[in-house]
Parts: C-alpha cells; sequence; structure tokens
C-alpha cells in the first residue's frame, strides 16, 4: 500500500466501514491522501496529514459533555471573579462618617469604572460600616472599614473587586503546579539499590 501511494497509484483499503479508494490529494505529496467511499454513500471521511476519519454518519451524533466548566481567565476572554459589592453603612455613627461620604462622592464614579459588577448600599443601624463581595465560585469576604477616611474606602473596595474570592494561603514552594513532576518522587524503596 506505501508503494501504491508514493508511485500517485489508487489503493484499496477493506474496512467494516466498506470499501475505500485512497488516492493522492491534488497537487500534493503521496503522504497526504483522500479517501473516496465506494459502495455506500453514508460514511464520511476527512483528509489528514497521516491518518483517514471516516464516521458513520446515520449513527454518529453530537452530544455535550456532562462536565462542569472551570474558568480559566486567559485563555479566550478574562472573567472578573467579584459579581456583587454590598456596601453597609449607618446613617447617625461616627464610626460610619468615611463611609457616607464615601457612598456620596466616590461610589457613583467606582460604579460607573466597573459596570460589570453589581453594587448595592444598604444601611445597618447600630453597627460599624462593611463592604461585602460576593464571587463566582459562592464565596465572600467582608471587610469592616470603621473609622476609614473615603479614600482608604475605595482602595479597600479596589481590593475586593480584584480578589479572586478564595481563601488566602501561605505559600511556601515558590514554584506551585498542578501537573506531576517529570522525573517522579524519589523513593529509596524503588530502585536498583546501592551497593555499600
Amino acid at each position: 500500500m506505501e508503494q501504491a501511494r508514493r508511485q500517485g497509484k489508487a489503493d484499496e483499503i477493506d474496512t467494516s466501514m466498506g470499501k475505500f479508494v485512497v488516492q493522492p490529494a491534488f497537487g500534493q505529496s503521496p503522504r497526504f491522501s483522500r479517501a473516496i467511499l465506494v459502495t455506500d454513500g453514508s460514511f464520511e471521511c476527512r483528509q489528514t496529514a497521516n491518518r483517514i476519519l471516516c464516521a458513520k454518519q446515520d449513527t454518529m451524533t453530537i452530544r455535550a459533555l456532562k462536565t462542569v466548566s472551570t474558568g480559566r481567565n486567559g485563555l479566550g476572554s478574562f472573567i472578573l471573579q467579584c459579581k456583587k459589592l454590598d456596601f453597609h453603612y449607618c446613617d447617625w455613627a461616627g464610626s460610619s462618617k468615611g463611609m457616607n461620604g464615601f457612598i456620596k462622592s466616590q461610589l457613583p464614579k467606582f460604579a460607573a469604572a466597573n459596570p460589570q459588577v453589581e453594587f448595592t448600599v444598604s444601611p445597618r443601624p447600630s453597627k460599624h460600616p462593611i463592604i461585602v463581595g460576593h464571587y463566582i465560585n459562592g464565596r465572600e469576604k467582608a471587610i469592616c472599614v470603621r473609622n476609614m477616611e473615603p479614600i482608604e474606602i475605595l482602595k479597600k473596595a479596589e481590593l475586593l473587586r480584584d480578589a479572586n474570592g478564595e481563601k488566602l494561603k501561605r505559600v511556601n514552594k515558590p514554584v506551585n503546579s498542578i501537573n506531576p513532576s517529570v522525573r517522579g518522587v524519589w523513593s529509596p524503596y524503588h530502585g536498583n539499590g546501592m551497593a555499600v
């Protein structure tokens, strides 16, 4: 069969799906070949570099994968992890003075600059002001902003907006990978052993 392909001649392949004629593709080297179905019209074949992909058209269906998609930021498009920010304040408490000033002066500009995030403002009488961030992984983060200036509250709101919602973890190793090591993990119980 290889010799027939190298010489540019047609060759027949008999498979369980039917009989195919393999011919060199027009203007290509003989290794790029196309399959032409001889006996039956219910098969579909595609030309590839070294293979002929065939599928029976009447039995092949397209099905969706039964998996949950995971966020892979950077592949395709960026997805902001923060979906909602709640601002809670008190009307008369002294610790909410900075939060009240932030809501009046800086929150409208901050909300206009971030249309992908939902903003809610609600009173919490007799409590300290807080900002709660809701994330697409289902977690929430809350920061108490009592006795802070509006500029400091803006920095905390930006911190919650830019966070990914996961717990803060201490990183002991500088390289973190989900893939196993190529060399494998060394073990004294495997291998040829050492002569002493």
